[in-house]
């Protein structure tokens, strides 16, 4: 399976849900990051390989020649990597689908519609142009704040399921303190209840009692991203 983030927009997401959601549960794929800034994904576990839009070309032999890859495709790039794209016409088959992350927010939202037409402008088949509701509020209503999305997804623009919603978990923002993916935090087995009864000062008590948290927030989370990617792949 070889899976690219995408978005015109920034901060929704693209490098968590890469990492976090696909990373974990794409078995042996390799890590592709477009960006003109090294800002890239942060894995103890795994390399990942940096390029520029103007790398497309390496980049379509690269996932051509691997089974699994997962391609997290910077804001700055995008427009460089749609217009390779187009002029290595047909290169968008290589990709078994393309994620869309967005959030809740108007300009994003319009933004996100946007990158689905240029995508399909250029060929791609609207079944493999996938929306992503990231950083949900449970308390929210998703067809009421989504309205527009399923309706175009109605009329075949794109695909939208109602079940690939990420929502907002405090985890989140620690694991980019931390440096580290859910997944590498899932795996972390020090006790930390025991380490907090050996806890010399105020300091490593609240270290203990922060990750003694984030190892409870990470269980909702990871059940959180077995369902979106069960929904968004059809696995399950």
């Amino acid at each position: 399976m070889r899976v690219a983030t995408i978005n015109i927009s920034g901060n929704v997401g693209k490098t968590t849900i890469a990492k976090n959601l696909l990373y974990p549960r794409i078995p042996g794929a390799e890590l592709f990051e477009i960006e003109s800034m090294n800002t890239g994904i942060k894995l103890k576990s795994a390399s990942i390989k940096s390029m520029r839009s103007s790398s497309y070309g390496s980049l379509v032999d690269s996932i051509m020649v691997t089974d699994s890859a997962i391609i997290d495709i910077g804001a700055s790039n995008i427009e460089g990597v749609l217009k390779e794209m187009q002029e290595l016409d047909g290169s968008h088959e290589d990709f078994d689908c393309f994620l869309i992350p967005l959030v809740k927010d108007r300009k994003i939202i319009e933004e996100s519609v946007k990158t689905a037409l240029l995508l399909a402008g250029l060929g791609v088949p609207t079944e493999k142009i996938k929306m992503v509701f990231n950083r949900f509020p449970k308390d929210a209503d998703l067809h009421e704040t989504y309205g527009q999305i399923f309706k175009l997804a109605n009329d075949g623009k794109f695909s939208a399921s109602k079940d690939a919603v990420i929502y907002e978990n405090p985890v989140y923002a620690e694991l980019n303190k931390l440096e580290i993916s859910l997944h590498e935090l899932n795996c972390d087995t020090t006790d930390y209840r025991v380490k907090l009864k050996d806890a010399k000062n105020d300091k490593e008590q609240k270290l203990c009692l922060a990750m003694i948290a984030n190892k409870r927030r990470a269980i909702s989370a990871t059940q959180n991203l077995d369902d979106v990617f069960a929904a968004l792949f059809n696995k399950g």
